[in-house]
Order: C-alpha cells, then structure tokens, then sequence
C-alpha cells in the first residue's frame, strides 16, 4: 500500500503542476504582448494622459517600456516630454522645421 499512496501523490502533484504550468503559460502570454511600432505621437499621447493623472516620470516610462518595449522611448525623452507638457505644450505631434527639404517627392515615391 505505500507504493500505492506515493503513486496517486505523484500523479496529484502532475496533474496540479500541468493546470498551474498551463495558467502560468497564459498568465505569461497575455502580458508579454507588446505593441510594436507605435507612432511617436501615441506614445507622446500615454505620456500627456499619464502626466496628467501626476504620475511621475519614471513610472510613466517603465509603463511605456511594459506596453511598448524597451526601445520605444528613453527615460530622458519621456522626462522632457513630462518637462513641455508641464510648461503648457497640448501638441502630440511634431512641431514644423526649417531645414533642408526631402528629397522624395510625390512623384518618386508613386
């Protein structure tokens, strides 16, 4: 008999490993899901939204980091964007500047 009860403990503690296994797989799965290639300008927009909720700069960037991977924005761009939304900026988008114009054309490119 204790052969017997060391089997069915063997086998409870498979079949509890595998559900655990497979709710950890999930678990995994559903957060390690990044987005890739965000425009710029949305992830300006998380940072505007989240500075607004006064949630302070570094958290704002390891929620970046978290949703859009590591190399989406450094800290010390998100602390400067905090910095021009905190001094009165509302624009997500690129301001216009002067400069040397593209070389592709609407004609290059068609």
């Amino acid at each position: 008999m204790p052969g017997r009860r060391s089997v069915s403990r063997r086998r409870i503690t498979r079949v509890i490993f595998r559900s655990l296994s497979a709710s950890y797989a999930l678990c995994l799965l559903t957060m390690s899901v990044l987005i890739e290639n965000p425009a710029a300008c949305e992830i300006r927009c998380v940072i505007r939204f989240l500075n607004a909720k006064k949630v302070k700069p570094i958290e704002i960037y390891r929620q970046i980091c978290e949703v859009y991977g590591q190399n989406a924005m450094s800290d010390s761009i998100v602390r400067r964007w905090v910095r021009q939304f905190n001094e009165g900026r509302s624009e997500v988008h690129d301001e216009e500047r002067s400069g040397r114009p593209s070389l592709i054309t609407e004609e290059l490119w068609t």
